[in-house]
């Protein structure tokens, strides 16, 4: 190992470890999921990092204000890592950045598409975007304003998503909807950290390769369950909502199943390479195996990430691996809060953890 790796690693790893000593334990999320009320749970949170959701929560009692403030959290803690790295790290760092800009990008798009194409009233969830920078200059108000696809295009000039909207606006009009452009804005997400990989040294290389090929996996198992259980979509349609790119499953292996397999079922072939899975093809209604679907693929993601923390110390592994306890406490907070405000049960809420 470089002297120079070993120094810029030694250096990230301290002060990461430091930020991760800061982490909400299991032991508050368990306080938190048995509070009475959202109000009282808000009220635990005053003497965390977090005490700025109960002011929020204080001054307006509106949940949707306090997700928003946990939405800027989230992107402050990409900006702290900005100012640990340089060169080849920073590029990658501003990679990743894109997944929460391209979200924000999906909800402002999906208000478009309600006001222009569907001529729906959509005031009030305006105000629950995020309006800032994150890595483009977007101008979310400019973008739900457009009369039209044209307005929409020219609205995300200077960015690399006006040319998707263009690629995708027949279909957008003529389906009234935004799924081709969406399944495109995830490809690109996945595209762009690759390729910002590429400047990374071999062992960071495979680090990112086994962790950003193994969220595609899961990502697209939860895809072929959802179209098939809910939508009915055959293997040709699905196939065109998929990424490439994956660690252990093979999609075309999965899809050929798709037509000899009962709707309700999971075809076998799309759990090769995560076992554990496979208690699941054929659990409950479609909506419950979905729900156990979805924690059992966060429970894998997430323990492949935490060992990195036990790996090699000295490479990229430890920025993902806070990347991803860090969504993972933010998930985890917006849960609690949303159950608490739908009167959801402590066991209800342990489910989604």
């Amino acid at each position: 190992m470089s002297r120079g790796r070993l120094d810029r690693y030694a250096f990230i790893n301290a002060k990461l470890k430091t930020r991760l000593s800061m982490v909400l334990p299991d032991e508050f999320f368990i306080r938190l999921s048995r509070a009475a009320t959202p109000n009282e749970a808000v009220q635990l949170l005053k003497e965390t990092p977090f005490a700025s959701l109960e002011r929020v929560y204080a001054e307006t009692g509106d949940l949707k204000l306090v997700e928003l403030e946990l939405f800027s959290m989230e992107l402050d803690f990409f900006r702290e890592i900005q100012k640990l790295v340089d060169a080849e790290l920073l590029i990658f760092v501003n990679a990743l950045m894109l997944r929460p800009e391209i979200e924000n990008l999906k909800e402002a798009l999906r208000l478009w598409l309600d006001r222009a194409v569907r001529r729906r009233d959509i005031s009030s969830p305006l105000g629950y975007i995020f309006q800032g920078s994150i890595r483009h200059r977007i101008d979310i108000h400019r973008i739900v304003d457009s009369a039209d696809i044209e307005g929409l295009q020219n609205a995300l000039e200077g960015t690399p998503y006006a040319s998707l909207v263009s690629s995708n606006a027949a279909e957008i009009l003529s389906s009234r909807s935004l799924f081709s452009l969406e399944t495109d804005l995830d490809r690109f997400y996945y595209s762009r950290v690759r390729e910002a990989s590429a400047g990374l040294g071999a062992e960071d290389r495979a680090v990112v390769e086994r962790i950003l090929g193994m969220e595609i996996d899961l990502e697209n198992l939860e895809r072929i369950v959802r179209f098939r259980s809910f939508y009915g979509f055959g293997a040709d349609r699905i196939r065109h909502c998929l990424i490439p790119g994956g660690y252990r499953i093979d999609p075309e292996a999965a899809l050929s199943s798709l037509g000899t397999q009962d709707s309700r079922d999971l075809p076998p072939e799309a759990l090769q390479g995560y076992p554990e899975l496979s208690a699941l093809s054929s659990t409950g209604d479609a909506s419950s195996r979905l729900l156990l679907l979805e924690e059992f693929l966060r429970q894998v993601l997430f323990k492949e990430v935490s060992r990195l923390l036990g790996g090699d110390p000295f490479s990229v592994g430890i920025i993902l691996a806070y990347f991803s306890i860090r969504n993972r406490e933010i998930r985890r907070l917006s849960t609690i809060l949303n159950a608490k405000y739908y009167g959801l049960g402590e066991e209800t809420i342990g489910r989604y953890l």
